[in-house]
């Protein structure tokens, strides 16, 4: 869960508590933090700066390598809740949003272009029937697995893909309609494309 919280919040719902102070002494920061399937608290972090900041919506990656965070900062910002280092600082006017993403550990910003490099696409879309998905010029992956993905961060869809220079045909006529993650994953590296499933 995120959001924003003013001076010193306990996240911990049971009777041992979880103190995350304000950075900056602002009027409010961001915190995230993560709770098991029981409500059982696991881990808080807080980020922010002297000026308004606040976390807006948060979301699991489509394999579960990472946890994605946006809302908006003012003026500046250190995006690292931990000791490092990843400020960013506005050139022009006072309000901005931000899309960060961490390792599941929460320790630093994720570098996702290292695992992340297979470009991927889905297409018609939005579909009711059937997708065809297709990779890159030139990428030849010999096997693969794909997966897609709903909202949830439920696997609905998993396939063994074998030659990927041949576009891949799959019939999401069994979905519900709603939004989706394609993800085709290799040695070679991971590619994502989104979907809409029509009715």
């Amino acid at each position: 869960m995120t959001g924003l919280f003013s001076g010193t919040a306990d996240f911990d719902p049971a009777l041992t508590y979880f103190l995350s102070e304000q950075v900056g002494g602002s009027t409010y920061d961001i915190f995230f933090a993560k709770y098991d399937n029981l409500a059982n608290f696991l881990w808080a972090k807080s980020m922010g700066s002297t000026y308004p900041d606040a976390g807006n919506s948060i979301a699991l990656s489509p394999i579960g390598s990472g946890i994605y965070l946006t809302g908006y900062f003012t003026n500046s910002i250190d995006l690292d809740p931990g000791p490092g280092n990843a400020t960013y600082t506005l050139q022009t006017g006072n309000e901005s949003i931000f899309l960060a993403k961490y390792s599941n550990t929460v320790t630093n910003i994720f570098n996702e272009q290292a695992n992340e490099n297979i470009t991927l696409s889905a297409y018609p879309n939005p579909s009711k029937e059937t997708i065809t998905i297709k990779t890159g010029r030139g990428t030849f992956i010999a096997t693969s697995n794909l997966k897609i993905v709903n909202t949830l961060g439920e696997t609905v869809y998993q396939k063994q893909i074998v030659n990927t220079q041949t576009p891949i045909q799959l019939d999401v006529s069994f979905l519900k309609a709603g939004l989706y993650v394609v993800s085709l994953s290799s040695q070679k590296g991971n590619g994502y494309a989104r979907f809409m499933k029509l009715e």
